[in-house]
């Protein structure tokens, strides 16, 4: 200890009297309390050890510039922490998880790479993986896999809507009906997730995802007036998804209505509707279909027209 009280006191006797106090090594007009200047390296660092670190080069803490990049570094297998008011601020532990803390002295410290402790604000993009994905997507979590873009509710542009018919000519059969066709298209967004042609019986979907259907049609029945019927005919209708096996979903329909005839028809109709939420595995098609059955007499015609909805709510 002597040792280095005495060279302490040589070191600022001969460096700094007359300097206002100030310390230099390598530098006979030092600037701050202590300054240190390498005149033959562009590599300066002061190490700091005690008797747990050893005092190897590869012991300690080291602290100093090399070129025009300053480096503070813990040598051993601990952590390095930033401190503030009596607290660890921030801690890079020996793996290097980053910690936000605060912590004390007696904290866990981080788990992760990036573990913070309190609230997290950003002005900027949020990237994954380099993208910061598009407009309306959200990130997704996939369990123990990565998360992932994907489009939010009600926000992505894989929307349609087309305007469905079916006809059927008279019959004497007790049972008729049959596939509808697009007979209109009212929009179609994203014509590669969603295919739809006029003249079609079914729509293509592209796009895995979770999607939102609804359907809504009106039928008539049209009886030659000579009969009249007992009991309303048998309406089933259902959107079909081609799923191995049967995948179909039945339309609820409100009370049938009876109306007055006509001098060349008696007629019933009927109004149909569905709403749904279902997960797709493209590629799949959409069907509609209508069975009726129940005909107590000939009818002259069945009609069906209605509109069927869509839209993709999120991957």
């Amino acid at each position: 200890m002597p040792k280095i009280i005495f060279l302490l006191c040589i070191i600022i006797l001969s460096n700094h009297l007359g300097n206002a106090q100030n310390v230099g090594i390598g530098n006979p007009n030092p600037l701050y309390k202590l300054q240190v200047h390498d005149t033959s390296s562009n590599i300066t660092f002061m190490n700091i050890t005690n008797k747990s670190t050893g005092i190897n080069a590869s012991d300690g803490l080291l602290v100093g510039i090399n070129g025009t990049s300053a480096i503070v570094g813990n040598l051993e297998n601990g952590n390095l922490r930033l401190a503030t008011n009596n607290f660890t601020r921030m801690v890079i532990d020996s793996v290097g998880n980053v910690g936000i803390g605060p912590y004390s002295l007696a904290s866990t410290f981080p788990d992760y790479k990036l573990d913070v402790a309190g609230d997290i604000n950003t002005t900027g993009l949020i990237r994954l993986n380099g993208s910061p994905g598009t407009a309306g997507q959200v990130l997704a979590s996939n369990g123990n896999s990565d998360p992932t873009w994907v489009n939010s509710a009600f926000a992505g542009n894989t929307r349609f809507a087309v305007e469905l018919n079916q006809f059927s000519p008279a019959t004497t059969s007790t049972t008729t009906g049959g596939v509808f066709s697009i007979s209109e298209i009212r929009y179609n967004l994203n014509t590669t997730n969603v295919t739809t042609t006029v003249g079609a019986n079914s729509i293509t979907i592209n796009k895995t995802g979770l999607y939102h259907f609804e359907v809504d049609f009106t039928t008539q029945f049209y009886y030659n007036v000579s009969v009249t019927p007992t009991a309303p005919p048998e309406l089933t209708s259902y959107l079909a998804i081609n799923y191995t096996g049967a995948f179909n979903h039945y339309l609820a329909y409100g009370t049938p209505m009876w109306k007055s005839k006509t001098t060349t028809n008696a007629t019933y109709y009927y109004n149909g509707k569905m709403e749904m939420d279902v997960y797709i595995e493209a590629p799949k098609t959409l069907t509609l279909y209508s069975n009726m059955g129940r005909l107590d007499g000939p009818t002259n015609s069945v009609t069906q027209i209605g509109y069927l909805w869509g839209h993709l709510i999120s991957d």
